[in-house]
């Protein structure tokens, strides 16, 4: 919040990845530069979604090795471990959607940023446009 109006919304780890106002309080309560503050955020956000791929990733792959290595000891058992792969899958699948739409998000707030940064467009005033021989091309 600033003067009472909320400029900012999300998590922690949200919040500090915008690098606005939220990064700028943290820095200065813990006497970082914000940069610093926000790679390291990233970066922790990249480990655990890392390790929340790898963890549902592994299983899968070895629950297919039994089916693909025939070890299984019966036609359930076999279905059993297809269906747990398949809803690890779907778990991974869910993570990378989620990525995509925090990814799409940020890319938004960026652009958003950028915008309301840029000095507003003024149409050029007649006097600015003088007569044809000292006319600016913008006129």
């Amino acid at each position: 919040m600033d003067k009472g109006r909320v400029v900012e919304v999300g998590n922690h780890e949200e919040l500090l990845r915008l690098g606005g106002y939220y990064t700028q309080l943290y820095a200065m309560q813990f006497d970082q530069d914000a940069h610093a503050v926000i790679k390291t955020a990233v970066n922790d956000a990249l480990e655990k979604i890392s390790y929340e791929i790898r963890s549902r990733l592994t299983p899968m792959i070895g629950f297919l090795r039994l089916v693909v290595d025939d070890l299984v000891d019966s036609p359930a058992e076999r279905e059993e471990l297809i269906e747990e792969s398949y809803d690890s899958a779907l778990r991974i699948l869910k993570t990378l959607e989620y990525l995509q739409a925090s990814a799409n998000k940020q890319g938004r707030q960026d652009a958003q940023k950028k915008l309301s940064a840029a000095p507003p467009y003024s149409a050029p005033s007649p006097s600015d446009c003088g007569d044809r021989s000292t006319r600016k091309s913008s006129c």
